[in-house]
């Protein structure tokens, strides 16, 4: 499987079809996660938590923060102390 960045998504593919996405924005630095969506034939296989990690990849890589605003990324954002760096504060 392999990610695909768009303008306002990150699309998980298996070959041809599109396995998931996450919806996002860009602001300035700030990427805002939407929602976070993940095909019924794929569940089970911790793919919704790799499209978030791939965000985070993202982000550390274009110094950008992020904002989740959906609540599974903000879930998982939450609980992984590794990511801290990469979370949007307030102040």
């Amino acid at each position: 499987m392999e990610i695909k960045i768009t303008d306002d998504r990150f699309i998980l593919m298996d070959e041809d079809n599109e396995a998931g996405f996450i919806e996002y924005s860009l602001n300035n630095n700030d990427l805002t996660i939407h929602h976070t969506e993940v095909d019924e034939a794929y569940a089970g296989q911790q793919l919704a938590k790799k499209l978030v990690m791939s965000v985070v990849d993202h982000a550390r890589e274009k110094n950008y923060k992020i904002i989740p605003l959906c609540p599974y990324a903000h879930k998982v954002l939450h609980r992984d102390e590794s990511v801290k760096d990469v979370l949007k504060t307030n102040g």
